[in-house]
This record gives C-alpha cells, sequence and structure tokens, in this order.
C-alpha cells in the first residue's frame, strides 16, 4: 500500500467535497480534515460528506477554469473584434435597461421643488447656525458673571 493511498490533494480534495480550495485549506488549518505532508505537497482524507453542511459554490482556481457565457464576464482571450464589439453592445443595452427602470420608478416633482426644497434647508441650517450662536453668547455671559 502507498503511503499516500486514500488521500487526495488539496485541489482535488476540495472538488470532491464540493467546496472551494481556499475553505479545504482552511479546514486543513483548524484540523477539521485529516492531512499529512508528503514531500513538499498536503494530501488530505476525506471522510463521509458531512450532511448538516449545505454545498458551498467550488471556485476554480488556476488557468483551467472554465470560461461561461455570461455576456457580463470579461471577455476571454483571444480579444477579437466581434468579441469586444458584443460585450460593448451588451453593455450598452444593460445601461439603457437600468435607465429605463429608474424612469419608470422616478416620481414627479413639480417645477420649482428642488430649488423650494434647498432655501428651506439652508434657512433651517441658517436658524440652527443662529441658536448655537446665541447659545454660545449665553455661556459666555454667564461665565463671565461667575468670575465678577
Amino acid at each position: 500500500m502507498s503511503e499516500t493511498e486514500g488521500f487526495l490533494g488539496v485541489p482535488e480534495a476540495a472538488v470532491a467535497a464540493g467546496v472551494s480550495e481556499r475553505t479545504m485549506w482552511r479546514w486543513v488549518r483548524d484540523g477539521a480534515v485529516e492531512s499529512r505532508r508528503v514531500g513538499r505537497r498536503r494530501v488530505v482524507r476525506l471522510r463521509a460528506p458531512r450532511p448538516t453542511r449545505i454545498g458551498e459554490a467550488a471556485a476554480a482556481y488556476g488557468p483551467d477554469e472554465p470560461y461561461l457565457a455570461d455576456p457580463s464576464a470579461p471577455v476571454p482571450w483571444p480579444y477579437t473584434h466581434a468579441r469586444l464589439e458584443e460585450r460593448r453592445r451588451w453593455l450598452l443595452e444593460e445601461r439603457r435597461a437600468a435607465g429605463a427602470e429608474m424612469d419608470r420608478l422616478a416620481v414627479p416633482v413639480e417645477r420649482g421643488y428642488v430649488e423650494r426644497l434647498i432655501r428651506e434647508v439652508r434657512d433651517e441650517n441658517r436658524a440652527w447656525d443662529g441658536l448655537v450662536r446665541g447659545e454660545k453668547a449665553m455661556r459666555a455671559r454667564a461665565s463671565r458673571r461667575a468670575r465678577q
């Protein structure tokens, strides 16, 4: 029997367990899975899967990550003009759809509303500043009287 019989490398163990490679390394560090060093390699022995664990999306690390046919994903190499143009059109369509949704949700505002709101806030700020100055002046007078 070989020294690594029943053991998998960390990337293979992560795929087998249905978790990301980073999570598998965390489990190795925390001692949640049995592991050992074989030369410069760390190998993991997996037991039966945990029934209480709800699956985690296993992130693929490395160059053999498959290209997803999602237009929002970065354009894969080679960066051909057709692929770049397709992505540009998709992004433009997404932005237009978002703008249309914002217009649909927007509340109509009567003319001059924003200016009136700014004026009211400015007046409130002036009144508040006046109150603060008045309180400071009252405290200063009270402290002068106390010193006399």
